[in-house]
């Protein structure tokens, strides 16, 4: 079950709701290690994605709240090159340039930036599954605040996982902290923050 986070007009701005959680390109990285180093540089683009105008790409939406306990547990989180829906208040209703960016989709929802917000229970398991078959570039997920296997951790560098583009993977993330927490691309990090691949997870004390 997924519920609308917002709505253009009515809902919180991307702006509002970075300002609300505290997520920013610095205090997002603030959880990870200063000591892991990004894994190399990969190319920025493919031929289909340089022949790829704005206007072929989806509008994002808001994101909307995955109650994950509801779906069994688990939940696929695709990726999708989309560009960005400006809210009508950072518009002011001049023209703008819609930037493009990099959004998660979950299930038959809308790309959103920031992502979902996965909902679970202190407790309780989450099998997220990263669908990139829609990518164009390698990604990984990595979720702050909770404690996990080492292999789960979404860091390339120490897991010597990442997602190349067309392919799938399977993380367990434990319910073990409650609180709400942060997740992101652990891959080319800042970069790959800056283009939209975050979001957060609620778990919510029993």
């Amino acid at each position: 079950m997924t519920t609308p986070f917002g709505a253009p007009g009515t809902g919180l701005s991307r702006r509002e709701f970075l300002a609300a959680t505290g997520v920013t390109g610095v205090s997002a990285l603030a959880g990870c290690s200063s000591k892991i180093i990004n894994a190399p540089t990969a190319a920025t683009g493919t031929p289909s994605e340089a022949q790829t105008t704005p206007s072929d790409l989806p509008y994002t939406s808001p994101p909307t709240v995955v109650n994950v306990d509801e779906q069994g547990g688990s939940v696929t989180m695709g990726t999708q090159p989309a560009r960005h829906a400006v809210h009508p208040l950072d518009s002011m209703g001049g023209p703008v340039e819609l930037p493009r960016v990099w959004a998660w989709q979950v299930d038959d929802n809308d790309p959103s930036v920031p992502g979902p917000i996965l909902r679970t229970t202190e407790g309780n398991d989450m099998e997220v599954t990263l669908d990139n078959t829609n990518g164009r570039r390698p990604h990984t997920i990595h979720f702050h605040g909770v404690t996990k296997t080492w292999k789960n951790d979404g860091v390339p560098t120490l897991t010597g996982i990442k997602v190349p583009a067309g392919e799938k993977h399977t993380y367990e993330i434990p319910a073990n902290v409650p609180g709400t927490h942060l997740y992101h691309c652990h891959l080319q990090t800042h970069r790959h923050i800056d283009m939209g691949m975050y979001g957060s997870v609620e778990i919510l004390s029993r």
